[in-house]
């Protein structure tokens, strides 16, 4: 199958290394613990104690309580393992509980796996990697592990809600960057995942990202990492000469793969293989699909040969930032020795791009707060100088009304004393009139 090249049905040819086998045994004995195998067969294994054997459930899935672990549905199943949702009694809180299939009980192989990857994600102790609480025998033989139940979604299910690529990239990018950081202190620690893809980031309700599923993580050895501040991780498999996946053997998902990890290059399998993978990861958030179609029947043959060219193609039509483009397309380099050496430096070159879109923001937001004061000042001036031609306009109103009335009033008294002299003048005329009529009557 396209999606998970894990082939179950071929563990021991396929999963892991078949040196194992014989120094391992074909089954364990009533009452031993996992480890406690490794010791009986000689076996190297780092200084890691577990408790005695502890059931787990029966071995038709019924819901029972055994000592302080209550399990119920199964929530997931892999390769070789299922994981069921289950209750820890004393302490109250939910968990996962990762168990051993049982048709792979016999394998010894794949029994050396299951416990490598419980080792690998209980010495990661990061906020980005799920916790181990646990580690322990079934009474049917089976191994399991408890493990941080996380409530939310996974990656990939984020991605099917969006409503385009362009719906939530700040956050989405913001979650990349947790998901870089969590990958840059496993490298530190001499981890890769060798399986990073969507469906195995899971984000929490309360937006804690957490990277799930280290069954295919590879151990890298390190001269000198014991005296680092990030000691090397040590498992049941990292002293042993054989411990390596067999030459050609593609493990992993094609769609996120780089072409070393595709052709079965086991000795050029290191960070940058992870790297690849987070950049399809981050092609994904930008262009809504991951560099190879996971439906195409020749995905794997797509992955070996880095065929590449609609991955950038899309890449280059998205309207996602120049930066973060480049981003992507470093991480998906075909040559590994292109690529940033592990995902410590992808972490830096998203802090730097997220840091530079929060100064942009914090500018906009000067500007845009500079922009109002300057509109505030406008306005006011605008009302003041409305105010002001008003108060001009008023006056002028006022002022002319004034000189109008005053006019008015000064032509009526003109008027009154022009009729006044007038008729005063008529009367003089009239009262002349008749004195000379009367001294002409009295000379007569």
């Amino acid at each position: 199958m396209a999606e998970d090249v894990r082939e179950p049905d071929g563990v021991e040819s396929e999963l892991v290394e078949g040196g194992l086998a014989a120094a391992f045994g074909r089954s364990l004995r009533p009452g031993e613990s996992v480890l406690d195998a490794f010791d009986r067969q000689g076996a190297p294994r780092p200084a890691i104690r577990l408790d005695e054997g502890m059931p787990l459930g029966s071995s038709d899935g019924s819901t029972r309580s055994h000592t302080h672990y209550t399990f119920s549905d199964e929530i997931g199943r892999g390769g070789v393992g299922v994981v069921i949702r289950g209750t820890d009694v004393d302490l109250g809180r939910d968990v996962a509980l990762k168990v051993l299939r049982e048709e792979y009980v016999e394998h010894p192989q794949a029994l050396a796996r299951f416990v490598e990857e419980a080792q690998i994600e209980g010495q990661l102790q990061h906020p980005g990697i799920v916790p181990v609480y646990e580690l322990g025998m079934a009474k049917d033989g089976r191994p399991f592990f408890a493990m941080k139940l996380v409530a939310g979604q996974t990656l990939t299910e984020v991605f099917e809600a969006r409503e385009d690529v362009t719906t939530g990239r700040r956050r989405l990018v913001g979650i990349f960057e947790q998901i870089c950081q969590a990958m840059a202190y496993a490298h530190a620690r001499g981890v890769v995942h060798r399986d990073l893809k969507p469906s195995n980031v899971m984000v929490g309700s309360f937006g804690e990202v957490q990277i799930v599923d280290w069954g295919l993580a590879k151990v890298l050895g390190r001269d000198g990492q014991e005296t680092s501040p990030d000691p090397a991780v040590r498992t049941v498999r990292t002293e042993s000469t054989d411990a390596e996946t067999r030459m050609g053997t593609a493990m992993g998902t094609p769609s996120y793969m780089p072409p070393e990890q595709a052709l079965g290059r086991v000795e050029e399998i290191d960070e940058r293989c992870d790297v690849f993978a987070l950049g399809a990861i981050l092609l994904e958030i930008l262009t809504g699909a991951p560099p190879y179609p996971a439906e195409a029947p020749d995905v794997l043959a797509q992955a070996a040969l880095a065929r590449l060219d609609d991955a950038r193609q899309r890449l280059d039509a998205s309207a996602a930032d120049a930066e973060l483009k480049a981003l992507c397309r470093t991480c998906l380099d075909p040559e590994r020795e292109n690529r940033p050496r592990d995902a410590k430096a992808v972490a830096e070159g998203v802090g730097a791009y997220l840091a530079d879109v929060e100064e942009r923001a914090r500018q906009a937001e000067l500007e845009a707060a500079e922009a109002r004061v300057r509109a505030q000042s406008e306005r006011k001036a605008r009302r003041l100088t409305m105010a002001l031609a008003g108060a001009v306009l008023f006056a002028g109103v006022v002022l002319g009304g004034g000189y109008v009335w005053r006019a008015a009033d000064l032509r009526e008294r003109e008027d009154q004393a022009g009729r006044a002299v007038a008729t005063a003048l008529g009367e003089a005329q009239e009262s002349l009139g008749a004195a000379r009529r009367a001294s002409v009557g009295s000379l007569e």
